[in-house]
């Protein structure tokens, strides 16, 4: 439940600057694993997957910033977001349950994820396919451009190694995020990787005070 305050906490100051830099803002929500709700999902939630705790956080992050009028905020029923930037598709979701990439830490097989990606896009028309996917789940940032010409990000970790990656033998990665640009001409422009640990100094955002 502290997590779930100081996650409300730092989500709420985010929007807010990033509301003041820019004249609108699209905030679009997906829930992942560490935010299943075991009563309703004992194992991987196939279904009704946005029964989660992180739902709860977001409706909390959507109400505090409700007086933002140049702000939307969207949470999609289905496991992944789908939304157009500059006229392209965007496909989004966590990584755990749709488009899987591997094991947190442990591998990311770009070949299993253009057939994943081609499956998906195979359902659509041409014209109407993804041009971008994104997921997390693997902690490990990642840009790459898959054979069938879609681009593949992965995002890495805010946290440093817990009990479960450390039984990976995994003790240390960076605390990465990745941001990247898109134009009318180029799905993924200009990309780089924030990285958030103890030396970043410049944050405008307070952390977390408690209760």
């Amino acid at each position: 439940h502290i997590q779930v305050c100081r996650a409300i906490y730092l989500l709420t100051q985010a929007i807010g600057l990033l509301a003041t830099s820019f004249p609108k803002v699209r905030i679009y929500f997906a829930v992942g694993n560490h935010g299943r709700d075991a009563s309703i999902h004992p194992k991987r939630a196939t279904h009704q997957k946005f029964n989660a705790i992180e739902t709860g956080i977001y409706y909390a992050v959507k109400t505090a910033c409700r007086e933002l009028s140049n702000v939307t905020f969207s949470q999609p029923l289905t496991p992944w977001v789908d939304y157009h930037a500059q006229g392209h598709r965007i496909y989004a979701t966590h990584g755990d349950t749709n488009l899987t990439p591997g094991n947190p830490g442990s591998s990311i097989n770009t070949r299993a994820l253009q057939n994943q990606t081609n499956q998906i896009n195979a359902a659509l028309k041409d014209r109407e396919e993804y041009k971008v996917f994104a997921v997390g789940h693997v902690h490990q940032a990642m840009v790459t451009q898959l054979p069938n010409g879609a681009y593949l990000i992965t995002n890495g970790a805010l946290v440093p190694p817990g009990g479960f990656a450390q039984s990976l033998n995994i003790m240390e990665a960076p605390q990465t995020q990745v941001i990247w640009e898109t134009t009318q001409a180029h799905p993924v422009g200009d990309f780089r990787f924030i990285t958030v640990d103890q030396n970043c100094k410049d944050s405008q955002i307070k952390a977390f005070e408690g209760l």
